[in-house]
């Protein structure tokens, strides 16, 4: 690290101390902002992707990281270095570029004619992440003494750095972009640039150029070409989640563009950021969905805990919960065109939650802050086209189905085991019956060893029915040592019924 940039992250230290301070004595909402946006100017790394994930609204725009361009000489000697196959085969090297916040992208020639995008990472982008973690680490610690916050829990600070440091290895951005590629393979709706393996490597990553209007510049175009634009995307988003249980992770504007040839379409760019999410968390909130336009009556904190939220501290919130599942699926539950340009979700949420926002916030499992993220930066990406007002239910029906028919074919039987090796600390067994909640039970880890005791003689029987050996599954779990999985997963006719160890 730099003289320069240590100074300059000093500063931002003690800037955000005083805008912290500031917060603690005013409660203001503009001084909250004020630290966050600080954040922001910090320069690239960490904490432009902590300014992000802390944010709800799209932090990108008003970002200046001109002072940590490359030039172009430095550019080609960084592609000489992290690159040579790249370097022996470009023929031309742009001197316009655009700047995020890990790197910045060139247009390049190939020496067969073809034209690329080039994405560079910044040199010693690795050890200022490591510097500037540190800091936010600290950061939070002091909003904690001074009862501003509650700190950075370590499931999200491993959360976060997690997602950087998987941000910072491009060759899993390649295996996310080939990835997406090909969910969208069948469709002339969305394109995905084809990436050139050979040429790529950890810290550079070479795919096809695009030549393409940006997303704001689809403000011009024609209301039904808007709309057909904007179905799109919000098809995209839910296709990913439900259908493949991922979805990319930040769809900012600048994330996004429009093709015009052979025919307007969508461009999706920037695939650092996806998120994989949990099969049992996308098939709960796929029946919460389900259950808010179908106007049935469900439990919302037992759909939120669904996901991964702290029971104890969602307690005696369910009235709030309940408008706020509402808000949240507001383009969804009222079964009318929805206008982006009317969804308030930060303030309306926060009058809902008031005092408890905080509590809310810190109950939740750390990719739901992702999620949610993604969610409104799609909504955000719709007011930058200035999209007319559309329903939304007609193009998410028909992915429910296929996802519940997927469930029903595949979901027998499973013992897929979580990827962290601590035991479980519940057992927990879920009853549906037409979309609608009829048993939910949280029980300590040992009730395992009575799990067939446990289910209902209606429930006992339907599993029995499609051959599931609940002595055999009970076995293995106890074998595993209760890691965290799905003990079995049942679909027949009206009913649905789960087991599960978290």
């Amino acid at each position: 690290m730099t003289a320069t940039s240590s100074y300059n992250l000093l500063r931002t230290t003690a800037t955000l101390g005083a805008g912290i301070l500031k917060a603690k004595l005013g409660r203001d909402v503009a001084a909250k902002r004020y630290i966050i946006d600080t954040l922001s100017t910090m320069g690239p790394g960490l904490s432009a992707k902590a300014a992000q994930l802390l944010s709800l609204h799209d932090t990108s725009e008003g970002q200046d990281f001109t002072s940590f361009a490359l030039s172009h000489d430095a550019t080609s000697e960084a592609i000489n270095r992290q690159a040579p196959a790249l370097a022996l085969q470009l023929a031309e090297l742009s001197h316009q570029f655009y700047q995020g916040s890990l790197g910045q992208v060139h247009r390049g020639v190939l020496r067969d004619g073809r034209e690329v995008a080039i994405k560079i990472q910044y040199p010693g982008i690795h050890d200022a992440i490591e510097t500037q973690f540190s800091t936010l680490v600290r950061l939070a610690e002091f909003s904690k003494k001074i009862k501003l916050g509650n700190g950075l829990s370590k499931p999200f600070s491993d959360f976060l750095r997690t997602k950087l440091n998987q941000e910072l290895d491009y060759t899993n951005e390649l295996a996310n972009q080939t990835r997406f590629r090909r969910y969208f393979s069948e469709t002339s709706e969305v394109s995905v640039p084809d990436v050139i393996a050979e040429l790529s490597t950890s810290t550079v990553l070479v795919q096809q150029w695009s030549k393409q209007l940006p997303l704001i510049g689809a403000a011009t175009l024609s209301v039904e070409e808007r709309i057909a634009l904007g179905s799109a995307l919000v098809r995209a988003f839910f296709e990913t989640l439900f259908l493949h249980h991922e979805i990319h992770a930040d769809l900012h504007q600048g994330n996004i563009g429009v093709s015009e040839f052979p025919q307007k379409c969508l461009i999706l760019y920037d695939f650092g950021a996806t998120l994989e999410i949990a099969s049992h968390h996308v098939q709960d909130f796929a029946y919460t969905v389900s259950a808010i336009y179908n106007k049935k009556i469900f439990d919302p904190e037992a759909a939120f805990i669904g996901l991964g939220f702290d029971a104890t501290a969602l307690s005696g919130m369910s009235e709030k919960l309940l408008q706020l599942w509402h808000l949240f699926l507001e383009p969804i539950s009222k079964d009318l065109p929805f206008s982006p340009q009317s969804w308030q979700f930060t303030e309306t949420s926060a009058a809902i939650l008031g005092q408890s926002r905080m509590r809310f916030r810190l109950a939740g499992p750390p990719w739901f802050l992702l999620f949610m993220r993604a969610y409104s930066s799609l909504i955000g990406s719709l007011k930058t086209m200035d999209c007319p007002a559309f329903r939304w239910w007609p193009i998410l029906e028909p992915i429910l189905k296929r996802h519940f028919e997927k469930s029903r074919e595949t979901e027998h039987v499973k013992t897929q085991i979580s990827p962290p090796n601590s035991k479980a600390k519940h057992l927990y067994i879920k009853v549906l019956e037409d979309n609608e909640e009829k048993v939910f039970l949280e029980l300590p880890i040992r009730s395992v060893e009575w799990l067939e005791d446990l289910l209902p003689d209606s429930a006992r029987e339907q599993v029995a029915a499609q051959g599931i050996d609940l002595k055999q599954i009970q076995s293995t779990a106890l074998g595993s040592g209760c890691l965290p999985q799905t003990l079995f997963d049942a679909v027949l006719h009206r009913k649905h019924i789960r087991a599960w160890l978290e």
